[in-house]
């Protein structure tokens, strides 16, 4: 993984070893924020599971093949707390 976005905005200081995020939603924000996960393995997948409301977490599976298998990191995101 090389990048996850959050409603057009990369996450600062993203790093693949890092697996828990936060994103910060305005205090009347209540829609369920657009999540892209970007690869840097052409061979790799990344499958997004929203939640159904907010606040919630977004939950990031990413996969890759290697040469004896695969490899699988997982991720989350949850709203910042104000």
């Amino acid at each position: 993984m090389s990048s996850i976005i959050v409603n057009g905005s990369p996450i600062q200081d993203f790093t693949p070893e890092q697996t828990d995020y936060y994103f910060t939603l305005d205090s009347n924000d209540r829609e369920v924020p657009s999540v892209t996960a970007v690869t840097e393995d052409p061979n790799a997948t990344a499958a997004i599971w929203l939640p159904a409301a907010v606040p919630g977490i977004v939950y990031i599976t990413a996969k890759a093949k290697i040469v004896l298998g695969e490899t699988i990191q997982e991720y989350k995101i949850k709203k910042a707390e104000p």
